[in-house]
Order: C-alpha cells, then sequence, then structure tokens
C-alpha cells in the first residue's frame, strides 16, 4: 500500500512519500534520494546543475519530470543546455530521462547515451515527422 507510514518502500523507487521530494524528512534516508544528496558535492555546469557521473541534475530537489509544471519550466532549461553541453550537442548521443515507474531514483536526472543504428533512425524519422531541426529545441 501507499501509505504514509511506509519506511522508503512505496513503488519502484522504494520511497516513502511518492509526491514528496527528497528534500522532504520523511524521504531523505531513502536511499532512492543517494543522487540529490550526491548533488550539492560534485561539479557543478552553471549555478543549479550538477555533474554526478554521466547523470545532469538539477541541484533543485524535484522527484523526476512529472513535477515540473508550466511556471517552473524555465527553471529546468539549463539542465537540458547542460546536458546537450556534455555531448557537444551531438546528433549521435541521446539525452535520456526514464519516466514515472522505470527508474530507481527519486531525483529527476538526465543521462547522455550514444546512439545505435536503432535510435539514430528513430531520431532522423521524429525530426522528419515533426520539422525539427538538429541542434535546435
Amino acid at each position: 500500500a501507499m501509505g504514509p507510514h511506509c519506511d522508503c518502500c512505496n513503488h519502484e523507487e522504494k520511497i516513502s512519500d511518492v509526491w514528496a521530494s527528497c528534500s522532504s524528512p520523511e524521504n531523505r534516508r531513502c536511499a532512492s534520494c543517494s543522487l540529490f544528496d550526491a548533488v550539492h558535492s560534485h561539479p557543478r555546469c552553471g549555478g543549479s546543475v550538477a555533474l554526478v557521473g554521466e547523470k545532469v541534475c538539477p541541484i533543485a530537489a524535484i522527484g523526476g519530470s512529472e513535477g515540473i509544471t508550466a511556471g517552473s519550466a524555465g527553471s529546468f532549461d539549463s539542465v537540458w543546455f547542460c546536458s546537450a553541453s556534455q555531448t557537444g550537442s551531438s546528433p549521435q548521443m541521446a539525452l535520456i530521462m526514464n519516466p514515472w515507474l522505470a527508474r530507481t531514483q527519486h531525483q529527476l536526472h538526465v543521462k547522455t547515451m550514444p546512439l545505435d543504428g536503432r535510435g539514430e533512425h528513430l531520431a532522423k524519422s521524429l525530426e522528419k515527422i515533426t520539422g525539427c531541426l538538429t541542434g535546435s529545441w
């Protein structure tokens, strides 16, 4: 059950309160908040983003992209710009975020990884369908 008395055991993230960030007292001790803890001691990419291994993370506590609203979206632009800069904005690289119910960390982060042949084909197909140009958002 997903109740307030569950100690770091809710959903795949093993979090106490799925609707609260890692800065909340009930979630701070959960292992799925280790990435949030790490952002404060890792190199920065600008003032509001940390580089934790291959992960690009906002310093602000936020569980995932579902926590971004129309009002807060602009404050997370730097996460995307930093992620792209880590790849040299290469069209052969992907910026990846795991969706709700498919992650183990309760802190938004972007992984940068090389595209394989399928990924490159999919990217070209999506660019054609959406009219998106390489190097633009």
